[in-house]
């Protein structure tokens, strides 16, 4: 055997074995891949091979590894370039990066600073993100419990919402966009949920797509817009994640006065969506909730699309 054949054989060998440590998700297997040359790898591979490069985006992303993440988003495209999810990601991941330590950009934080009145009084800020700012100001009660169970959904909130008692910066902020229909105060706000999703949860690691819960008809023509909608086009550029508006809400009986099965009647999915978004985990975007049941009946009409995960984040949790 000549040397160049010899060298093959043990590139290849090299290539075998980085690939069954990477299917058992061996530490340091995918980075040997890479060092490799993915392009050797096999093509009944690519696609297992690429989802792990997503998957080990996700982990990077929670852990707000931004720069990491892309080159892992970028490899898992080069492995399966037809995966539209990869892409989309990647896309909304490098415009996040390219914008994030722009003048403009921190001037446009220090605005949503500034409208919610949050700024740290330490000489040296050690919070990470607007949302550690709040509770550090008292704007978020700190003893308030921000992940509750409806049956098997985790919900994250934000923050407490008292209805009928002024209590609370957070809750005047919430009835400024809920009674007052201030929809300038959304984009501040969901700034915060965004640092709250990032530094504060687990769902970076597992969320693949956004789900805003539509709001009645009743209620987007007195308000003139959709609060859901607008917090998660937010959260999907500010955290890199897809915003898909698969849930629809049609007239029906206002929800406080509505059974159950009123309730469930008034929801369904559309299902031109549901080959791409087939065994995805999703978040769903809701402003406040309150028992649970809007939750729950979004969450079986998302059963359609099979997800592998779905978890909620809010703005606020009625007290």
């Amino acid at each position: 055997m000549k040397l160049y054949e010899l060298k093959k054989a043990f590139e290849t060998m090299q290539l075998h074995e980085a690939l069954g440590c990477a299917e058992n998700q061996q530490s340091g297997a995918l980075e040997e891949l890479q060092q490799l040359g993915l392009a050797n790898i096999p093509p009944e591979k690519r696609s297992l091979v690429g989802e792990l490069f997503y998957e080990r985006a996700k982990v990077l992303l929670s852990k707000a590894e931004l720069q990491s993440a892309l080159q892992a988003l970028r490899s898992a495209c080069l492995l399966d370039p037809v995966n539209l999810l990869f892409e989309e990601r990647a896309r909304l991941l490098q415009e996040a990066i390219l914008t994030q330590n722009t003048f403009g950009n921190r001037t446009h934080r220090d605005g949503l600073q500034c409208d919610l009145g949050l700024f740290c009084v330490r000489s040296r800020c050690q919070c990470e993100g607007l949302f550690r700012i709040a509770t550090c100001r008292g704007a978020v009660e700190e003893s308030f419990v921000h992940m509750r169970r409806v049956g098997n959904i985790a919900v994250y909130t934000v923050g407490p919402y008292y209805a009928h008692r002024p209590r609370g910066k957070w809750t005047g902020y919430l009835k400024q966009v809920k009674r007052q229909f201030k929809r300038e105060l959304l984009e501040p706000l969901a700034e915060v949920m965004a640092s709250f999703v990032l530094y504060d949860t687990p769902l970076m690691a597992s969320v693949d797509v956004l789900v805003p819960v539509p709001p009645s008809p009743v209620k987007l023509r007195e308000r003139g817009f959709a609060p859901n909608d607008i917090l998660a086009e937010y959260l999907g550029r500010r955290l890199a994640l897809p915003v898909y508006n698969v849930l629809l809400r049609t007239e029906g009986t206002p929800t406080r006065a509505a059974s159950r099965q009123q309730l469930a009647s008034q929801f369904q999915t559309r299902p031109v969506c549901g080959r791409r978004l087939k065994g995805l985990s999703f978040l769903l975007v809701e402003d406040i909730w309150t028992s649970g049941r809007t939750i729950a009946i979004c969450a079986e009409n998302l059963r359609s699309y099979a997800p592998k995960e779905l978890s909620v984040v809010a703005l606020g949790k009625t007290a």
